[in-house]
Parts: structure tokens; sequence; C-alpha cells
């Protein structure tokens, strides 16, 4: 099984950007129509996944114990182009930013993970990841991020655009990647409290589960 994409491209940006984790496209979210169904079959997401909670020490008896309150509803990204309706339900904390995701997306830990990422998929394929970086300002982050991004073999499109988040200014980085048929879409979001600091929002998703990005109007900072 593949490592995440997210998580190659956040370990090559730490390495550019030398950053310590602390816990309206309209030109550039990804197309409606976008690239052939994830082949993954069940028994590798279910051998994988396993592995995975071996490994960290999380036990699906811990995870459900944890399990947020799942209420259902509409998000619409800020491009009025992704819609997402279903059951949800509130993910992160206050040191990585909060999330609506859908509620079948279940808690992922990467076994190389050192900087403590909030992560939820669906299957392989399907991930979403927050985290919060210290030591430069938002458009350092974005053109570090985008470097790497373009430094990567099989990232056959990438662009990147001034877009909104939960009503927040973001930095939008768009790439489409196909030996996984994958879309990958980054949010860089300045910390309004920060300006050495930024929220980090990304989606990995195959063409069947692109709904997901109209999730991204949920995020906050802080909830009250």
């Amino acid at each position: 099984m593949q490592k995440k994409r997210v998580f190659a491209v956040l370990l090559a940006a730490g390495i550019l950007l030398g950053l310590a984790g602390c816990g309206n496209r309209k030109a550039s979210a990804p197309e409606k129509k976008m690239g052939k169904e994830d082949q993954t079959t069940a028994v590798e997401v279910t051998e994988t996944l396993e592995t995975e909670s071996e490994t960290t020490g999380v036990t699906t008896a811990q995870a459900a114990e944890t399990e947020p309150e799942i209420t259902s509803g509409t998000l619409t990204d800020a491009s009025g182009d992704f819609t997402y309706t279903g059951e949800l339900k509130w993910v992160g904390d206050e040191d990585h930013g909060y999330l609506q995701v859908p509620a079948d997306y279940t808690i992922f830990h990467d076994v190389d993970d050192q900087i403590g990422l909030v992560q939820y998929c669906k299957g392989p394929y399907n991930v979403v990841t927050l985290h919060r970086f210290t030591g430069a300002p938002v458009e350092e982050a974005t053109q570090n991020f985008y470097a790497s991004m373009e430094a990567e073999d099989n990232c056959d499109k990438l662009e990147v655009a001034k877009v909104q988040v939960g009503g927040y200014d973001a930095n939008q980085i768009y790439a489409y990647y196909s030996d996984t048929a994958q879309y990958l879409v980054v949010w860089l979001i300045a910390d309004p409290e920060d300006d050495q600091a930024c929220y980090y929002l990304a989606m990995e998703f195959t063409q069947d589960n692109a709904d997901l990005v109209g999730c991204s109007a949920s995020f906050t900072p802080h909830r009250d």
C-alpha cells in the first residue's frame, strides 16, 4: 500500500520550509469530472488500517470512544461548485483548527507521522488532514509547498489561487496525480493571531468523493 500522498507532500515541504509543527476557485478548484474510480479492494484497505492501528496503538474501541456527535447537513465550498450533503462530524482541536467531515471518515494515523497531524480517511485514497505550522508567513509557506509539489514526478496538473475557506482568505494549491487518479487540494490560511504561522488543510480524494471539497466551508481555527 502506498504512503498517503499528503504526508509525502508535508514531509517534502517541511524540509524546504524548516517549519516546526505545533499542534472561489474559480480557476483552481478541481473539476467535477475527475479521473477513474478507486480500484483498491476492501481487503487491502482493511489490512492497511489494521496495521496502522497496531503501529500507533489505537484500537477500534478507543477510536469509537472518542467519536464526536454526528449531525446531518449541507456544506458548499466558496466557489459554489462542490456540495456535500449527509451526516457530518466535527474533527480537530485548538492546536490544529477544526473541520466538519463526512461521518463515515475514520481516524487515520500515518506510521511515519512525527509532527502530530489530525487525519481522517475513507479507504486509502480519500484523506483529510489538519495541521498548524509556525515559523513562516502564509505566502512563504505557499511558495514552498508549491515548489515541493511541482517537483513530484507524477503531478500532472498544478494550480494556485486566492480563495475563501470558512470565511478566511486562503491560498489554494490544486494538483492531480495520474498514478493514483487522485486529486489533492491544499489550503494555507494565515493564523489571524500570529503572522508567522498558518493553518494547513488538505484533502486528497478520487473522482467519486469530490463532494468532500464542500466540507472546506466549515473550517474554523477555534470553536466556541
